[in-house]
């Protein structure tokens, strides 16, 4: 679970911390974000896509509106960087993200350069109640690890080089995710201290639908069509019954869902269907043919059963397309099974007559545009009697659109010619 994300100059924020702290040292299961259009709400959760993107955990890598969405891979930051580095910014771009893994607080930072360079990484961890480093990389220095992080002269010997021949260009998480990707597991266990094993498997638990990048989790199967090895076909069997489930007691007019199948000597192909009345019969429409709104509930749809079930999600823009009633009706049913930590931005307030205070966030810009991010419970006490939807309509807690005089009849003058 995320206990706190803090940016320096990433995207439009100079600086900001999200901190998702709740009484007694405990973490918050969900975090609604709120904003003005423009105010940065998905920049949050683009930092946390970068971080998995730079640790190797996510493929096929693409950043919308850029070069005709323009692909990269881990070992393209330094294009990516100035990409997301805040415009006009003097210092370096950091990112910094407190986690609780397995119980254990852990702390990972990383900076980048103008040049897109990282020049520093470190990791840090409780151990016998102490937090205590784990590695230490920074540009221009010897690199420090503690002194049981990496066992057996080998394996040693294979990081070291790694990291003198890459890092700079490439984390040094993701060369040790690389590697370990390419060695079976009891070797694993016995080369990597425990925490730094927990601390990859935890991002690996990371599940993330943001909306100004495109990728794929390591081995994740494609919800519309594709093609799997025979031996995912349990996999395909069980997505399939849930998106069944699932659509036809969210929709009136499906009864259901299947994937029509090819199947080969060794792999099987794949396109996804619905069943739908329409004009009085049940007809058979392939789900890539329907709404921008119904497309965005398939790709939450396995996230969300996710964080239920004890994963950390992050979802941008969840209410896009998407009728506001049915988001608020959903997650009245959900936020109370989830076992893992939902994270979500979002402009549907009718959520907020479901939410609890300490859940919803507001980001919040000054007349010289800083920004900040607060909690609603942290501005002011607010009572079960009151409407947090309204107190935000009042201008309450920032984060709401001002709409000046718009002189339309002027526009539109200049739009006949007069």
């Amino acid at each position: 679970m995320i206990r706190s994300i803090t940016l320096d100059n990433f995207q439009s924020f100079d600086h900001i911390e999200l901190d998702l702290s709740d009484k007694c040292d405990s973490i918050k299961n969900s975090a609604f974000i709120y904003g003005e259009n423009g105010s940065g709400k998905s920049n949050l959760i683009n930092s946390v896509f970068f971080l998995l993107m730079s640790s190797g955990n996510l493929t096929d890598v693409t950043m919308r509106g850029m070069e005709d969405d323009k692909p990269f891979e881990d070992d393209d930051l330094t294009e990516l960087v100035p990409c997301l580095r805040m415009i006009g910014s003097e210092g370096n771009m950091r990112l910094s993200f407190n986690f609780s893994m397995a119980g254990i607080n852990t702390v990972y930072t990383m900076e980048y350069n103008k040049e897109g360079i990282l020049v520093s990484e470190r990791l840090d961890s409780t151990i016998n109640s102490k937090m205590s480093n784990m590695f230490s990389l920074e540009r221009g220095k010897e690199p420090v690890f503690r002194r049981d992080l990496l066992k057996g002269k080998p394996f040693v010997d294979k990081i070291q080089s790694e990291v003198f021949q890459f890092w700079g260009r490439r984390s040094f998480i993701s060369i040790i995710n690389e590697i370990r990707s390419k060695s079976n597991e009891d070797f694993v266990e016995a080369s990597i201290h425990p925490r730094l094993l927990e601390f990859l498997n935890g991002l690996e638990d990371i599940i993330i639908e943001p909306t100004s990048f495109s990728a794929a989790h390591r081995s994740e199967i494609s919800l519309l069509s594709g093609t799997i090895p025979m031996e995912r076909k349990k996999e395909l069997d069980i997505i399939e019954s849930r998106i069944s489930m699932f659509f036809s007691r969210l929709y009136t007019d499906i009864t259901g869902a299947y994937y029509e199948r090819k199947v080969g000597e060794s792999r099987i192909g794949y396109e996804l269907f619905f069943r739908k009345r329409i004009a009085g019969a049940i007809r058979e429409v392939p789900v890539k043919m329907e709404s921008s709104g119904t497309l965005k509930l398939l790709h939450m749809l396995r996230p969300l059963l996710l964080c239920v079930g004890g994963r950390t999600v992050l979802i941008d823009e969840m209410d896009t397309g998407i009728h506001d009633l049915l988001i608020t009706g959903m997650m009245a049913q959900m936020i109370p099974e989830i076992d893992g930590q939902l994270i979500a931005t979002t402009h549907n307030t009718c959520l907020m007559n479901i939410l609890s205070p300490k859940n919803v966030f507001i980001i919040g810009v000054d007349m010289n545009g800083y920004k900040r991010i607060r909690c609603v419970s942290s501005i002011e006490r607010i009572r079960k009697s009151n409407s947090i939807r309204n107190k935000y309509y009042d201008g309450c807690f920032m984060g709401i659109p001002h709409i000046a005089d718009l002189g339309v009849g002027d526009i539109g003058d200049c739009e006949r010619g007069d």
